[in-house]
């Protein structure tokens, strides 16, 4: 299975919502078996956006973690009426910090057999958790918003990437909530990370 992470450099680029769209576009479009992960550990949101109860989670199967295999992944992931398979974030903030990074590694071993696609939301920040998912990650779909701060933070991620190592066709630039009247022009982004700006979302309300 391929895996994509989509990430962000400021909050409120919109991550759960290009990551639940983009699992439920692979699924229709291309028949494919489509994960949908939601790696914010403390608030994540994928649950609600697409109205699912968190009646199973990732936590209920930590204690077996090392027995993992692709029966007890299957029965802790939830279904979705779009066909993506959910495996949700702790319903309690506090259960985050009982999740590890090799916990992570083990899950995405599991899931790559099972699935053609895993589409992971992740949260912004370059804790071990976060960089596990990016280490693991195929592609990075990194989205930015049209604001100084978002572009500032997003060539900060550009520098980490280069010095972890990844190659820059690993990275790819969207820009989402883009409004015609922003100061920010997509042409001057290219420039200035000296990346292909590879999408650009316009601002929908």
């Amino acid at each position: 299975g391929k895996v994509i992470a989509v990430f962000s450099a400021k909050g409120g680029a919109g991550c759960s919502t290009v990551a639940t769209n983009l699992a439920c576009a692979l699924k229709a479009e291309h028949q494919a078996k489509v994960a949908l992960w939601d790696t914010s550990f403390q608030f994540g949101d994928i649950g609600v956006m697409l109205n699912l109860q968190p009646t199973r989670t990732i936590v209920d199967f930590l204690s077996q973690i090392d027995d993992l295999d692709e029966e007890l992944l299957n029965e802790v992931m939830l279904s979705h009426a779009s066909g993506v398979r959910v495996l949700l974030a702790p319903s309690e903030p506090q259960h985050a910090d009982s999740i590890h990074p090799h916990h992570l590694e083990t899950i995405f071993d599991v899931m790559k057999r099972s699935y053609d696609y895993i589409i992971v939301d992740t949260w912004t920040s370059l804790y071990d958790q976060v960089l596990t998912v990016l280490d693991a990650a195929d592609r990075i779909v990194l989205l930015l918003s049209p604001e100084i701060p978002a572009v500032k933070n997003t060539r900060l991620f550009f520098d980490v990437a280069e010095r972890l190592g990844y190659p820059p066709e690993k990275n790819m630039l969207v820009l989402n909530k883009w409004d015609r009247r922003s100061g920010i022009r997509p042409e001057k982004l290219q420039g200035a990370f000296n990346h292909s700006l590879d999408g650009l979302i316009p601002l929908d309300e």
